[in-house]
């Protein structure tokens, strides 16, 4: 298992495993220069490098490609924490979409989140981030808008639209907030009203130029990470436990199992009142299993004395 960031390639090169597009693509916006990326960590310990096998002459190559897009990620991911942390912009940014979204404290109005094809998706990932933690959030598609759509808007509403481009369109009078590539307003053809906000989320390196191809992977990746942290801080601001408010809004599965376990002794004791007692002589073993088995909490009692439930008792036999 990889224990840190420190990883050995066994003899296989990136640029040899991934071939060179045949015609390059426009490159994408990139973080702006000036914004340096973290320190590697050295002092952690190295992972040991994996033993390839002789019969699977295609591990080091998949290896290779793995390990190389995985850590093209991570530093796309460790620019745009930079970037927010140094650029006024970004951080401005951020903090009047936080600011749109909550003007009502959650009370009245919702964030309608727009996106178009793999936008889309992300935008309806999101939708169940917000969700979960009780920020009421709802996805509509730019071209259904125009046929029946619009009344999912309302007037407290805030429009979110996911678009990397930065060129989709969407005329509406609420505040508008626009999750692009692009670093400044200016840049970004989208923006025409003065008060649209822009929520940069871009790349250090175009998508071709990382892998060959211009496949979403990276921006997706920048905008679902940006949607996630948008939706904690959101969260945090309305209200005092978020972990509170997402048990219970998620009480099924396996997560909404872990926050229902028995969290002090209380909820795990039982009152003598709730327990019910054997009816009529004679008292017999099979009765007091019988009357344990239809008793709410597993527990009954002949007279004055407790049995265990029926399931100890079927241990102990």
């Amino acid at each position: 298992p990889v224990q840190n960031s420190a990883v050995y390639l066994p003899n296989s090169a990136h640029a040899s495993s991934i071939p060179a597009p045949a015609t390059p693509s426009p490159p994408s916006p990139v973080t702006p220069c000036g914004l340096e990326l973290s320190p590697p960590l050295d002092d952690l310990m190295s992972i040991t490098t994996p033993e390839i096998q002789e019969n699977l002459p295609c591990f080091s190559r998949r290896f290779s490609n793995a390990v190389h897009f995985l850590g093209t990620e991570a530093t796309a991911l460790s620019c745009l924490t930079r970037l927010y942390e140094m650029d006024p912009n970004a951080g401005g940014g951020f903090n009047s979409t936080v600011e749109a979204i909550t003007r009502f404290d959650g009370d009245k109005g919702k964030l309608v989140i727009c996106g178009v094809g793999k936008s889309g998706h992300i935008a309806k990932k999101l939708v169940a981030a917000m969700n979960s933690l009780q920020i009421h959030t709802t996805y509509i598609h730019p071209t259904e808008e125009l046929q029946g759509g619009l009344g999912k808007i309302g007037r407290h509403d805030t429009i979110l639209l996911i678009t990397f481009s930065g060129k989709t369109h969407f005329d509406r009078s609420l505040p508008l907030i626009i999750l692009a590539s692009h670093t400044h307003p200016s840049t970004c053809e989208i923006i025409r009203r003065p008060d649209s906000i822009l929520l940069p989320a871009p790349i250090h390196k175009s998508e071709t130029d990382s892998f060959g191809f211009p496949a979403p992977t990276t921006s997706t990746t920048m905008a679902i990470a940006l949607g996630d942290a948008l939706a904690v801080v959101i969260s945090g601001e309305l209200y005092s436990s978020i972990a509170g408010v997402f048990s219970k809004n998620h009480p099924g599965g396996a997560i909404g199992a872990a926050f229902n376990c028995p969290q002090k002794m209380s909820d795990l004791a039982i009152q003598f009142i709730g327990i019910p007692e054997t009816v009529g002589p004679p008292t017999t073993g099979a009765h007091i299993l019988m009357s344990a088995y239809r008793s709410k909490t597993g527990w009954t009692g002949p007279g004055n004395t407790s049995s265990p439930p029926h399931a100890r008792s079927k241990d102990c036999s």
